[in-house]
């Protein structure tokens, strides 16, 4: 019988050097009991005008899994004042 290790913290991982960034890189968390809680990072932490490579991870017990998709985004512009909208946007599904 296998065993099930519940997840205790997941979030986005994201890297402008690594193309499968780790959580020993920038990295969000969230601990499980956020499950509404939306996973996002704060414009505040980019840097204008690079690329950044992203994707999703959990950690449970046994260790940390990750997604298999990265997605490329690149910031554009300035770094954001107060009142600007945000220099990236990736649409939700």
């Amino acid at each position: 019988m296998s065993r099930c290790f519940p997840v205790t913290a997941y979030g986005l991982c994201y890297s402008t050097v690594s193309e499968t960034p780790t959580i020993e890189d920038n990295h969000t968390t969230l601990s499980a009991t956020d499950k509404s809680a939306a996973v996002s990072v704060s414009t505040e932490t980019l840097q204008s005008r690079k690329t950044y490579y992203v994707r999703a991870y959990a950690t449970n017990a046994v260790g940390t899994a990750y997604s298999e998709q990265v997605f490329k985004v690149t910031t554009v512009g300035d770094a954001p004042e107060a009142g600007d909208n945000p220099p990236l946007f990736v649409p939700q599904k």
